[in-house]
């Protein structure tokens, strides 16, 4: 009879012990993916006033068509590039990245990576790669990522979870174009 209350009372502190363990940190979070979520809702139906256009357009996987990066044009590539990075491919990028609530870069610079790697000191978000494969050498791009293609709810470094990033990004080169098997 003492083992049976020796192991109920262990059970009971173990059950207690563990329902007071956070597995994760959304509701520390919630107020900040709200705001970011909000915001991607706004930029997502911002108008052009000089069009009266969309002010974005959205770049989408068939796979997963719930989620979406907003792209807008800053600069065009030469017309007579046509050229695609293809998930294999490697490129090189020059850009600048802040949060939606400040013009306070996180990140800038030009690195060369694998389309849909990156390196072992730049991890590439699936927004990123998205927004890649649609570029062509010179085009410069505003694109906005939601958290769920960006860092989700995990973050990345100084980058807290939940958080929608802007980046200006321009597809400089395409140094090694793979073309798969023909």
């Amino acid at each position: 009879m003492r083992n049976i209350k020796q192991i109920l009372l262990c059970l009971f502190a173990s059950v207690m012990m563990v329902s007071c363990l956070k597995d994760d940190d959304s509701e520390d979070y919630a107020v900040w993916k709200a705001e970011n979520e909000a915001f991607f809702k706004r930029m997502q139906d911002s108008i052009d006033p000089a069009t009266g256009e969309l002010y974005y357009r959205k770049i989408e996987s068939l796979a997963y068509p719930q989620y979406y990066v907003l792209v807008h044009e800053l600069e065009a590539g030469p017309a007579e590039n046509t050229t695609k990075p293809l998930f294999t491919s490697t490129v090189t990028v020059d850009y600048e990245g802040h949060l939606y609530n400040t013009t306070e870069e996180f990140a800038e610079g030009n690195v060369t990576f694998i389309v849909g790697r990156g390196t072992s000191t730049y991890p590439v978000s699936t927004g990123w790669t998205w927004a890649l494969m649609d570029m062509t050498v010179g085009d410069k791009w505003e694109v906005v990522i939601p958290w769920e293609l960006a860092y989700g709810s995990s973050g990345n470094g100084t980058i807290p979870p939940y958080s929608t990033l802007i980046f200006d990004m321009k597809l400089v080169s395409i140094p090694m174009y793979e073309t798969g098997y023909n």
